[in-house]
């Protein structure tokens, strides 16, 4: 299954470089008992500044396409203006 092997090549990566991830959409779906594939993989990740430099040596600018590390350094610190912080009022 090449759906699997390409799951695999994301989730070795992250899993050696310690970043936490959630597997979601249709690769999910198939774990949780329902098959759809849409031949994508949708992979959060919990990606921190401190572990930025990991991710990217992870996946090599040759073989996958990331953003700069300064951009993903911008991107980490960016306020989450969706999900409020503990005891924070709107």
């Amino acid at each position: 299954m090449q759906e699997l092997s390409l799951y695999q090549l994301f989730t070795e990566k992250l899993n050696n470089s310690k970043i936490p991830y959630a597997v979601t959409g249709s690769v999910a779906s198939i774990i949780y008992g329902e098959p759809h594939m849409t031949h994508d993989i949708d992979i959060v990740i919990e990606l921190k500044v401190e572990n930025a430099q990991d991710f990217i040596n992870s996946f090599p600018i040759q073989e996958f396409y990331s953003p700069p590390i300064e951009i993903l350094k911008t991107e980490i610190l960016r306020p989450n203006l969706d999900k409020p912080e503990p005891n924070c009022q709107r």
